[in-house]
């Protein structure tokens, strides 16, 4: 859709249209529950269900590691389709160990420079520069 090699795109929760990926998701909440008002009795398989939907971020990240060791030399960064929950922000510390962040500009495009403002804000606080992204381009230069 905008031209770029897969080289150059990390899909770090895996890729569904491929058998050979795993697929990560789940949340990062490490509490647990002591005990349900309610509910006596469910309490540990609450907790068991909660421990296995936790996202296994250190896997996918440790799968993709090689992906982040190519991107010493980049600009840019545009961001499509990544969340910025706290959960995922273990990628974000990690490239910026990675890349200079004072030469990288990070691109938003209009909606979440408008409504999440926090995304902003994140990167941000890694050092990234920020900027507002009118139109995407390709690598070719062309709008898309």
């Amino acid at each position: 859709m905008y031209n770029i090699s897969s080289n150059n795109i990390c899909h770090i929760h895996g890729n569904a249209g491929d058998r050979n990926t795993n697929i990560y998701f789940g949340h990062g909440d490490d509490t647990e529950f002591d005990e349900f008002e309610y509910y006596i009795g469910v309490t540990e398989a609450y907790n068991s269900l909660k421990r296995e939907l936790r996202k296994n971020t250190n896997q996918a990240l440790a799968n993709n590691i090689d992906f982040f060791r190519k991107l010493s030399g980049i600009n840019k960064i545009y961001s499509y389709g990544f969340s910025f929950s706290d959960v995922d922000m273990i990628y974000l510390e990690e490239l910026s160990r990675y890349v200079d962040v004072k030469k990288v500009r990070w691109y938003f495009n209009q909606f979440d420079w408008k409504n999440n403002k926090q995304n902003v804000e994140k990167v941000k606080r890694l050092g990234f520069k920020v900027r507002i992204c009118r139109r995407w381009k390709d690598s070719n230069g062309k709008k898309v």
